[in-house]
């Protein structure tokens, strides 16, 4: 049976040291990456500010569009509404032509069928 001899502190030392190194190689290139999608987020973060200004001014600008066509429509509407009524008085004014054209056909219609 063979032993081996306990390691001594210095074996040790270098083993925590060589842990301690890798650690903290790995956090480095952690942090590396973090430092990247950080400023890669901050330009992001930049252009879609940007992109959201550009769109509040578009915004704006349909708003007012609405508002102007809105006004428009609320002028129209009275007008349309007028237009309505005269062309349902005319065409009552029609159908009674009508019915008097009728009449007056058939009056004629009768009285030529009077004469030989």
């Amino acid at each position: 049976m063979t032993t081996n001899p306990p390691p001594d502190r210095l074996d040790r030392l270098e083993e925590l040291l060589f842990a301690t190194a890798q650690q903290q190689a790995a956090i480095s290139a952690q942090q590396a990456i973090n430092t990247q999608a950080i400023t890669a987020n901050t330009e992001a973060i930049a252009a879609n500010r940007q992109a959201i200004a550009a769109l509040t001014e578009r915004l704006a600008i349909v708003i007012e569009r609405v508002d102007t066509l809105s006004d428009s429509i609320g002028v129209m509407v009275p007008i349309i509404q007028a237009m309505r009524t005269d062309m349902q008085v005319m065409q009552s004014d029609i159908r009674g032509l009508q019915t008097e054209n009728r009449r007056i056909l058939e009056r004629l219609e009768r009285g030529q069928g009077d004469q030989p």
